[in-house]
């Protein structure tokens, strides 16, 4: 593998992570420009057949028509971000044109968060005259009202519509105990190490690694689920450098070592690094599909991805949202 081009920063970022194992961070500026996503998966015929159960128009963007029809995101006090999964880059309409799927407004919605299911609400029907415009040349999700059935309640994550999606709980390292905790990190940075060390990064072999972010949690089969996000650097002063490195482990039962599933490395300067929030795991309550939730902050601009398991040992970007931001 090679030293991925540097970020363009601009205006309209459309910088995206490059999907296992590949070191390149891809960018580029203009609606008219977005860069390639790679490989994606379309909807199969159970995608097909759910979203015509669901009255829903066929997707063609990956989106999971079981996970509901859009995605919720906590705004302001009192409000969500509504993300529409069918909406390009280039598409992103401004939020008082846009046009949201019935069965999103007004509707109950289950809200999640690290720890599993944080709450619930309902979200309130679609107002144009009282949405906000954005900064001229950048791109926002329309808002709803929120009203929560319990007063405050836990921070919230991501939400879905009621009932498309069962938590599955992680435990943080920083909840565990001391034990606990050493272990799980230990367990991470054994796995970490056995991925292959591109030639660019090659002065990095023997930098320790720094864990940023680190859960567990066990699927229905008993595997041993471990999100980790992992970084190390070069404190260079001519040419500082970062590797931070997205990871799913698995552990299956009786086994002795997690192995990798899945893994997102970027290798660029501070300025460059998108920062990788773990926003939740769950699983679809109607095909019992696990999923996990990353946003992605490029600084000045956000995209959520959405990684599937498609069988043991084995998980994948299904989706992965329009950018949104300046």
């Amino acid at each position: 593998m090679s030293l991925r081009p540097p970020v363009t920063r601009c205006r309209r970022s459309r910088a995206r992570l490059v999907v296992a194992g590949a070191v390149a961070l891809l960018a580029g500026c203009g609606k008219d420009a977005p860069p390639p996503r790679g490989e994606r998966a379309s909807a199969g015929a159970a995608d097909t057949a759910a979203a015509a159960d669901l009255g829903m128009p066929i997707d063609d963007r990956g989106w999971l028509a079981e996970a509901g029809p859009v995605l919720y995101l906590p705004s302001d006090a009192g409000s969500v971000r509504v993300v529409l999964p069918r909406v390009g880059d280039d598409s992103v309409p401004q939020p008082a044109a846009a046009v949201l799927p019935s069965a999103a407004a007004p509707a109950p919605i289950d809200l999640f968060g690290p720890t599993g299911l944080v709450g619930r609400g309902s979200v309130g029907a679609f107002a144009a005259d009282g949405q906000t415009a954005p900064v001229a040349g950048c791109d926002a999700w329309p808002e709803l009202p929120l009203r929560r059935d319990d007063a405050g309640g836990v921070p919230w994550r991501v939400g879905l519509v009621a009932g498309a999606a069962e938590a599955l709980v992680l435990d943080s390292a920083e909840t565990l105990a001391m034990r606990d905790s050493a272990s799980l990190v230990r367990d991470i940075v054994r796995a970490t190490a056995t991925l292959a060390t591109d030639s660019a990064a090659a002065g990095l072999a023997r930098v320790p690694f720094n864990v940023l972010a680190a859960h567990r949690a066990r699927l229905p089969d008993s595997t041993e689920l471990l999100l980790a996000v992992v970084e190390r650097r070069i404190n260079s002063e001519a040419d500082p450098r970062v590797e931070r490195t997205t990871l799913v482990l698995e552990r299956a039962p009786g086994a002795r070592a997690h192995a990798v599933a899945w893994q997102e490395r970027q290798f660029v300067t501070e300025d460059e690094i998108v920062s990788v929030e773990i926003l939740g795991a769950l699983r679809l309550v109607r095909t019992r599909t696990p999923l996990v939730l990353l946003g992605l902050d490029f600084g000045d601009g956000t995209r959520l991805e959405v990684l599937e398991r498609t069988g043991p040992g084995a998980w994948r970007v299904r989706w992965s949202s329009a950018y949104t931001g300046c």
